[in-house]
């Protein structure tokens, strides 16, 4: 019996070792790399990224390396940071892999960039992603972790998926459309309640308009930043029923060129000055005939 409890604790002991090794060889083959130059960036080429921030070290194998992180070197890198990073061609992240901003540095998706379902996408705090691309069917998927003060720009006819901009975590979002190429009657319909936490302006929609209310209908939007249409048009519901918007921030301006409407057939729609304190109303452009209500928090 005892022999027999003496050789199950050696087992113990191997398997331990074993898994041990495992883990630490997991670890010690996953890496840390850095954007070298601004310009265009293939997952074909691994030689513009290095694991010494200033270059040199050494170059990633390859994108699906799990644990591996990409680095977009920010204000107060090396190699001439911050920097400018565009897709030039399709980018495959693999399981576990992390795609990373830093403040000041700029992601330009000219290209699709497809993640992994447990790939992660970090914006951090000031940092810039230019969604350029005409489909948004690969940076749907994976793991979003963005500051609320980074900065998402739309210039293309692709939008991030509604789950991504639920619960608050789309951070400033611009539109900026450069034509209506290819474009529907909406450029971004994104689904149920959506909220950002930053800003929202739209400056431009190629005399198409952006709706970011459900076209379900009776559905609230929330903007906890300021809400701003310096061009083109903003739609607060596309469906049958009228759409609700909550804005947070400290103002809240249609300018000579922007336009505030909503294509909804029934019901009222409403606007919401949810802020604690003082939010300014400007409007020198357009409000549609339809019937707003507007409601200001007491206080």
């Amino acid at each position: 019996m005892k022999k027999q409890q003496q050789n199950t604790k050696t087992s113990w002991v191997k398997f331990t070792l074993a898994l041990m090794l495992m883990v630490m060889s997991i670890v010690a083959n996953a890496a840390t790399y850095y954007s070298t130059i601004t310009g265009n960036y293939s997952t074909s080429t691994v030689t513009q990224w290095n694991t010494n921030r200033a270059g040199g070290g050494s170059t990633p194998a390859n994108f699906s390396t799990s644990g591996d992180i990409f680095i977009i070197q920010g204000t107060g890198g090396g190699s001439g940071a911050p920097h400018t990073v565009t897709t030039n061609s399709t980018w495959a992240l693999g399981a576990g892999v992390t795609v990373q901003v830093e403040g000041g540095a700029t992601l330009n998706q000219t290209s699709n960039i497809t993640f992994n379902a447990t790939a992660i996408f970090k914006l951090d705090a000031g940092s810039f992603f230019i969604q350029n691309s005409s489909s948004a069917a690969g940076i749907s998927a994976g793991v979003e972790n963005w500051n609320s003060t980074a900065t998402i720009t739309y210039t293309n006819t692709g939008i991030i998926s509604s789950v991504n901009i639920t619960n608050n975590s789309h951070p400033n979002v611009v539109f900026q459309l450069a034509s209506n190429t290819g474009l529907g009657a909406a450029f971004a319909d994104v689904g149920a309640n959506p909220a950002v936490a930053g800003n929202l302006t739209v400056n431009n929609t190629a005399a198409k308009y952006v709706a970011l209310c459900a076209s379900a209908g009776n559905a609230i939007c929330t903007v906890n930043g300021t809400f701003s249409i310096t061009g083109g048009i903003f739609n607060l519901s596309t469906g049958t029923s009228a759409g609700s918007l909550n804005v947070k921030g400290s103002s809240f301006s249609v300018g000579a060129s922007g336009s505030l409407q909503t294509t909804a057939t029934t019901g009222a729609n409403q606007i919401n000055f949810a802020t604690s304190g003082t939010c300014t109303f400007s409007n020198s452009g357009t409000i549609g005939a339809q019937t707003v209500n507007y409601t200001v928090n007491s206080g």
